[in-house]
């Protein structure tokens, strides 16, 4: 077994791992999310103070945080989204989009191959409406939502890469891996 260094050259990737590296310097405690639905816009998560001017961070379309200017001025908003998502367990797809297509660039909107319980291969997309990746023991699992009925199902990063035979799996998965785990 040799002991080898991977050189990152990847800008974007280097980005989050500079973030990680902040996040744990300064040890951000975890911010709270809730859901984002009636909800009042001037109510800051952090300070718990009303401000005229807030900003909102979503992780999913549904679930995110509520900052004043003052509670995120030293963190850029893609830090506060990285923030929230290692501490939530969830991948904004904004995150998920741009880490994945700085890889292999993919359409996130056009229809893939799903493997259902019964092992029958049939056409799906993603569920970018509803729910965010998210991950757990170091498995990424992805919402899916089929074309053709109303219903939805997460499967593995690691298969929809197989199933749909994606270039550079190996690349894409040590991606995601050395920014979330």
């Amino acid at each position: 077994m040799s002991n080898s260094l991977t050189l990152i050259t990847n800008e974007l990737i280097l980005d989050f791992l500079e973030m990680k590296y902040k996040i744990n310097l300064h040890k951000l405690s975890p911010t709270p999310i809730k859901r984002m639905v009636l909800f009042n816009p001037h109510d800051c998560d952090i300070c718990k103070k009303k401000h005229n001017i807030c900003k909102q961070y979503y992780l999913t379309p549904f679930l995110g945080c509520v900052m004043c200017k003052k509670c995120s001025m030293y963190r850029r908003s893609t830090m506060i989204l990285y923030s929230l998502s290692l501490s939530h367990y969830i991948i904004p797809w904004k995150h998920f989009i741009s880490i994945f297509n700085s890889v292999n660039i993919i359409d996130f909107d056009t229809v893939y191959n799903i493997k259902r319980r019964d092992g029958a291969i049939e056409k799906w997309k993603f569920n970018h409406y509803d729910d965010a990746p998210w991950f757990l023991n170091k498995v990424i699992y992805l919402p899916m939502k089929s074309i053709t009925q109303d219903i939805g199902k997460s499967i593995t990063l690691v298969e929809f890469l197989d199933l749909n035979n994606i270039k550079d799996a190996d690349k894409i998965m040590q991606a995601f891996i050395t920014i979330y785990f």
